[in-house]
């Protein structure tokens, strides 16, 4: 069976990852979608709820999800 292709919204972040030579990606679409687990999930789950995540909560989730992000996938 053939990968997924990323879908349209998900093309830049490919990409951009696909560009970068420090990383080892070897399923591009599971990698997104970990990706937008980490950075975006958090914000989806709580506004369903009607709440809004802290700004300054935000910045380190979203921080701490890219480094998480790029520390697994980085080349060893």
């Amino acid at each position: 069976m053939a990968p997924a292709r990323p879908d349209r919204f998900a093309e830049p972040l490919a990409t951009a990852l696909a560009a970068r030579d420090d990383l080892d990606i070897p399923r591009m679409e599971l990698a997104i979608v970990q990706f937008y687990a980490l950075v975006l999930y958090p914000h989806i789950v709580h506004s369903a709820y009607g709440d809004r995540l802290d700004p300054g909560f935000t910045d380190e989730l979203i921080t701490t999800g890219v480094d998480m992000f790029l520390k697994y996938y980085r080349k060893r």
